[in-house]
């Protein structure tokens, strides 16, 4: 397994904390989010590891990664074109690569959950996402992980992931409790490569060029067509100020 870091965002919710394409380089515990995602490639066993830089961040981004220069390559995303088109970018890179996890910069995680994934990976031949459990309030800025049913019987291993559409029961996992919680992605994913670059080129052709941006959620259901086991990672979700705040504050303690 290989993996692919996304580092090149314009992290437009972060200015004030830092500049402009810089989010992967700010500090949690005197360490940066780049390289908290570089630690989970390593420990996760990715024999090879791009990291998708911008031509704005590329020298300070080389920099964090000296350390793991031997084993790291960095690739840039010319344009700001979102996500979907920078994880293509760094799965063309990997092309011959038979699974490759994606790790955002912007999540500190449990790195033995991490782990996991990767070890259930190898052994079932599966996908893998790393998820996390998040009230209703919050449910909305992040991809949202729906069970499938058949005849009124959940089908594990087999999800619809929501994005950018209203929020419904179908995202809760009890909709009737006081405090309604959501399966959200939020930490890494595993999916097959070959079927990545198939789905990601082809709404990139399709709409990207013309959109301007591409996301991954919408496109996570036909990407994982596979078996998908779920991980708890535990994640710690960076990219906005007030997350940052808390996760400052904790990690301090």
């Amino acid at each position: 397994m290989d993996a692919v870091i996304l580092a090149a965002g314009r992290g437009q919710r972060m200015l004030g904390y830092s500049m402009p394409f810089f989010k992967p380089l700010l500090e949690v515990n005197g360490i940066t989010l780049l390289a908290y995602a570089a630690e989970y490639a390593a420990a996760a066993g990715a024999e090879q590891t791009v990291v998708v830089a911008s031509p704005h961040n590329i020298t300070q981004v080389q920099k964090v990664l000296e350390p793991y220069s031997s084993w790291i390559q960095v690739v840039v995303q010319e344009d700001p074109c979102g996500p979907g088109h920078a994880a293509l970018v760094g799965l063309r890179a990997l092309e011959n690569s038979k699974h490759v996890m994606l790790l955002m910069s912007d999540n500190i995680m449990d790195r033995e959950k991490v782990v996991a994934m990767a070890v259930n990976t190898e052994i079932s031949n599966s996908n893998a996402v790393g998820a996390r459990t998040v009230p209703r309030n919050q449910a909305s800025r992040f991809t949202r992980i729906r069970s499938t049913w058949s005849d009124g019987v959940a089908r594990e291993q087999l999800y619809e992931f929501a994005e950018g559409i209203e929020l419904s029961d179908a995202d809760f996992i009890d909709p009737s409790a006081s405090v309604p919680l959501s399966q959200v992605w939020c930490g890494p994913v595993i999916m097959d490569t070959k079927r990545a670059v198939i789905v990601l080129s082809r709404e990139w052709d399709k709409h990207g060029q013309t959109a301007g941006e591409l996301k991954i959620g919408p496109y996570l259901t036909e990407i994982l067509r596979y078996p998908t086991n779920l991980f708890d990672v535990n994640a710690m979700d960076v990219g906005v100020p007030s997350a940052f705040e808390a996760a400052t504050e904790k990690t301090a303690r």
